[in-house]
């Protein structure tokens, strides 16, 4: 493990890979994006992830829900108790539940650890697909939106549906609902207009227009600080741009080529993913950006959804211990660098995709990964 690690950038794809890097600093003070991990689990696109504590969670079209543990580098479990393409994924700000929006119209909440259901919406949204789910910082409220054209409060404190929203005057497609980090604000992308509501006057701050579809957006997680003074907001035609949360004005935009999946913000840094399969890493000052990435890589697939884990992880032990008892090593989970259909004489079967080389070939409608050394 580098010794000046930041954070690692998880990304899912359409190609069914979750893959991470790692943006270290180097001695020189440059800084590089560096895969960690690349895990084929799912057969079908990966459309969802979430981060909380040592754990990762992937969603995707397969109707599977994959769990690792990111400190030991483990894939440790999985749920299939949705019948739908899983549309969104969170955890709950105490890390006790993990939260499901699906296609299959419901919104399930399982307990982490024991991974059983806690509580089931099935027709959230009258049996319609439930698009995307924020979970309010006090963990006592929901937002959710779906396709019956719905922005839907949950009471998570007695378990139950508070109240519905029409905006099917305002829009046909609701993608997303998103929460800032103090709750104070929450924003509801509306194809190419975003609006933004405040709590405290239980109306609509201002409102957004683009001329292009949003596709992602951010709040400013400037913990040190404690503000929340911007957003964030990621269009189809590549630009993304940084408004003033009190006045609505924009602060600055950055026009690039290609659709905008995902953006987040950690430590200070910006980081985008792009449809082509680029991450991108952008230098926050103090409400200024510079327009020149620090740096970025090509991850040769197209990224789907992306998301932060802060956390360093423990140094993976050499496989090989001292301790070679049958029953110790039965009872070792699987990793996460390990590759199905792998040769069994490959002494590299568990090192992940940086000591194989990796191709996907159909057959019979599933897919099938067959690896060689290098």
């Amino acid at each position: 493990m580098n010794s000046n690690y930041l954070f690692e950038v998880i990304v899912g794809t359409y190609e069914e890979y979750v893959l991470g890097y790692q943006l270290v600093l180097k001695e020189n003070g440059d800084l590089e994006l560096v895969q960690s991990f690349a895990t084929h689990s799912h057969r079908a696109s990966v459309r969802s992830l979430a981060t909380k504590g040592k754990l990762l969670v992937s969603g995707s079209v397969d109707e599977m829900i994959n769990i690792y543990d990111m400190e030991q580098r483990k894939e440790i479990g999985a749920i299939m108790e949705n019948s739908g393409t899983i549309t969104c994924l969170c955890f709950t700000p105490d890390g006790s539940h993990l939260v499901v929006a699906s296609e299959d119209g419901s919104i399930k909440f399982f307990r982490v650890g024991s991974w059983q259901i806690e509580k089931d919406f099935t027709t959230a949204h009258k049996g319609t697909a439930v698009n995307s789910i924020s979970i309010h910082p006090t963990g006592k409220m929901a937002l959710s939106v779906g396709k019956d054209h719905t922005l839907r409060t949950w009471n998570l404190v007695k378990g139950r549906p508070a109240y519905a929203t029409n905006l099917a005057s305002r829009c046909k497609n609701l993608e997303m609902v998103v929460w800032s980090p103090g709750g104070n604000y929450y924003a509801v992308p509306m194809d190419s207009k975003l609006e933004l509501f405040c709590i405290e006057t239980a109306g609509v701050v201002f409102t957004l227009n683009f001329e292009s579809k949003v596709t992602c957006l951010s709040f400013n997680q400037n913990l040190e600080e404690k503000k929340e003074n911007e957003i964030f907001v990621g269009e189809a035609s590549g630009k993304f741009s940084c408004y003033c949360l009190k006045s609505g004005k924009e602060i600055w935009h950055i026009v690039g080529s290609n659709r905008i999946k995902s953006l987040c913000t950690s430590k200070g840094y910006l980081v985008l993913g792009t449809s082509t399969g680029e991450i991108l890493i952008y230098k926050l000052n103090n409400s200024k950006i510079e327009h020149e990435s620090v740096t970025s890589i090509d991850t040769g697939c197209r990224i789907t959804c992306l998301t932060i884990y802060e956390t360093r992880p423990i140094a993976i032990k050499n496989e090989q211990t001292k301790d070679n008892n049958p029953d110790q090593i039965r009872k070792k989970k699987k990793s996460m660098f390990q590759i199905k259909n792998a040769p069994k004489d490959s002494k590299n079967c568990h090192k992940g995709l940086n000591y194989l080389d990796v191709k996907c070939t159909v057959r019979k409608q599933k897919w099938r990964v067959e690896c060689s050394k290098q």
